[in-house]
């Protein structure tokens, strides 16, 4: 497999390489062949689809800097939306730790998480070192949007922290049960008016893969 990536993982070294049509067509080659293999690692027994097929397709499009918009996979509980992030981190640690490409990688972390933290952080004897303006630039994939609560029952952290992500042009990951509309109603106008210009947007139907 290495050698099979080699050429492509060149190209993805450089951000003002493209890809002409025949090398292109070699990297989904070689880019199918990787996510099945981190496919197996992660969620053994996990199946491809529409969708799946149209994330791939996303994520080298970004490696080969082909966009600079982050991604807002929503839909239904159970269908596979956490995993196949899960699947798209393994191969950028992969491409990180074999080649020294950061294309593919990000940071990651949950809604619910980032909000506790935050609370934690002000607590007397807290020994963390949470400071949310490190989440600020970066990819960054947050899971489970929308399962956070009001921070110090206050105000949306999220809301809050996606709105400086914009101003910073950073690329953004989320992975979350609420439709856009959801957004516009927990997290205002403008969270939802800065959507399109920060995200593709997904959406993922089906029946629950959970047992």
């Amino acid at each position: 497999m290495a050698e099979k990536l080699s050429a492509t993982i060149a190209k993805i070294k450089s951000n003002a390489t493209k890809f002409t049509d025949r090398e292109y067509a070699k990297a989904q080659l070689d880019f199918d062949k990787l996510f099945d293999d981190h496919s197996k690692l992660v969620c053994p027994g996990f199946r491809s689809s529409e969708v799946v097929e149209k994330l791939k397709l996303y994520f080298l499009s970004l490696a080969n800097g082909e966009t600079q918009k982050g991604l807002y996979l929503h839909g239904n509980v159970g269908v596979g939306k956490s995993t196949v992030f899960k699947i798209f981190r393994s191969m950028g640690r992969f491409l990180y730790e074999e080649y020294g490409s950061h294309k593919l990688w990000f940071t990651e972390c949950t809604a619910p998480w980032l909000v506790n933290e935050k609370m934690e952080s002000v607590s007397p004897g807290y020994k963390g070192n949470f400071d949310l303006e490190k989440y600020y630039k970066g990819k960054l994939y947050i899971d489970d949007l929308g399962m956070e609560m009001l921070c110090f029952n206050n105000y949306e952290l999220l809301g809050k922290l996606l709105f400086q992500r914009h101003r910073n042009g950073a690329i953004t990951f989320i992975s979350s049960n609420l439709t856009p509309r959801d957004v516009l109603h927990r997290y205002g106008p403008q969270v939802f008016d800065r959507m399109g210009e920060m995200f593709h947007i997904v959406k993922w139907e089906g029946e629950s893969l959970r047992p």
